[in-house]
């Protein structure tokens, strides 16, 4: 039965893993659903070579978190496989009391994984953890095309530390820190030459033009901002 509880136990922490991973990637502006699905391609080694996975993979970020998923993919289904083994080796009715635990266990953690209440609060819990680790921070900023005097066009996802998260662009210090706002993405809409009373949500990505600086100011974690 030992067998039968480690495959258990794998599949569950990998099915975590998943989760984790397309919250992270949703943090970095990844629509939900294709980072449901690219974090799962990535773990699972299938699948990976769609058209979206070409916006994943293009930010060093989001090739971190794909990398890490691919080597701990690759881990989860060579003990699956040896616990699989090994538990297939009983005979009789021991054997039907195996797999019909397995199967057990295996629909349990579907519906658990499928429930929408408590995955949003799941969620939750993991974008605090990584906002107050600070993981993502550092990365928030991907320079699409660097110019002439240190001005850059870049791609920023709005945080919940970010100081203009909520305000309007009127409202914002992005005018002031000579930030222009070229375009906004959210939930897989884009919004090009926003107005000025459109306001900046959380997990929104901003292709904007100015420094590198002035932009991490306006729309970067808020300066002080405590780290749990």
């Amino acid at each position: 039965m030992a067998p039968i509880l480690v495959m258990i136990a794998v599949v569950a922490a990998s099915s975590v893993v998943v989760r984790i991973a397309a919250v992270a990637l949703e943090m970095t502006g990844v629509e939900a659903r294709k980072a449901r699905f690219q974090a799962l391609s990535a773990f699972t080694g299938t699948g990976f070579t769609t058209r979206d996975s070409e916006e994943v993979i293009k930010y060093e970020h989001r090739r971190r978190i794909i990398m890490t998923l691919m080597i701990l993919g690759n881990a989860g289904f060579v003990s699956v496989i040896a616990a699989f083994a090994f538990s297939m080796r009983a005979a009789g009715s021991a054997l039907l009391v195996r797999v019909a635990v397995l199967l057990i266990a295996l629909y349990c953690l579907y519906k658990l994984m499928s429930n929408k209440g408590l995955m949003r609060r799941f969620a939750r819990i993991v974008e605090r953890r990584i906002e107050s680790s600070g993981l993502l921070e550092s990365q928030r900023l991907d320079e699409l095309l660097r110019m002439a005097e240190g001005y850059v066009v870049a791609e920023v996802t709005i945080g919940e530390k970010s100081p203009n998260e909520g305000k309007s662009l009127r409202e914002s210090t992005l005018r002031e820190n000579d930030v222009l706002v070229i375009a906004i993405q959210r939930e897989g809409k884009v919004f090009p030459a926003p107005r000025a009373d459109m306001k900046l949500r959380l997990k929104d990505a901003v292709v904007c033009y100015g420094k590198a600086e002035g932009i991490r100011k306006a729309l970067g974690p808020a300066r002080g901002a405590k780290r749990g």
